[in-house]
Order: structure tokens, then sequence, then C-alpha cells
């Protein structure tokens, strides 16, 4: 959206580098999906190299976003927003949407990992 690209733009200015995707998925899929579509936009907008390395960095920094996710929703799917960014030598994640079931959204809540790159 034009919203994201203003944002994007702007982080890019500070001389970080930053992609931004949504994923929503059952319970079950939430993990690889959260895993993947980062991993995969964090690629495509060059804040990561399509290396293992790299790759593993942003997965581990997605995985502490689960981990305090499941801690406070346990079995439920849901809705997120997700920006990665790269400063020197680290990269962050944040996951900001909803979990719950189709009839009773929960909050909004916002989740945060990161890792050495």
């Amino acid at each position: 959206s034009e919203q994201e690209e203003y944002w994007l733009q702007k982080v890019n200015n500070k001389g970080y580098r930053a992609a931004i995707t949504q994923v929503g998925a059952t319970a079950e899929k939430l993990p690889i999906k959260l895993r993947e579509a980062t991993i995969v936009a964090a690629i495509a907008r060059s804040v990561i190299k399509e290396d293992s390395r790299e790759k593993f960095s942003v997965s581990n920094a997605v995985r502490d976003i689960f981990s305090q996710l499941y801690t406070i929703n346990p079995g439920l799917g849901g809705g997120f927003k997700v920006a990665i960014v790269r400063g020197e030598g680290r990269i962050a994640v944040a996951a900001f949407g909803r979990c719950g079931h189709a009839l009773s959204n929960g909050n909004e809540q916002i989740f945060m990992g990161s890792n050495i790159i």
C-alpha cells in the first residue's frame, strides 16, 4: 500500500533495509507461514541474501515472535502485518495483528523478535 511504501522509504533513508508483508493462517499453519512469508519478503526487498545463514537469522527472530504469540494465544490462528528491519549486524522482526476464531477476534497485539546477522 501507499502507506507501507512511505514507511519503507523513511526507514531506508535512515540507512536500514526493510520489508513489510502480511500473514494469516490457522493455528497449525501459522508458525510455518509466518517464517516463510517473512523470509520471502526479506529476500524480495533485498533485506537479506538468499543464503542459509541469513535465512536462519530471520527464522530465529520469527521463532521468538511465535513463542511469545503462542504463550498468550495457545492453539489460535491469526492474521498479522509483519515488518523486517536490518541494521548493522542485527535484524528485527515485528508482527502486529490479532489471534482468534472467525467469530470472535481477539485484541490487537504486537510481538517482536531479533537476532544477529
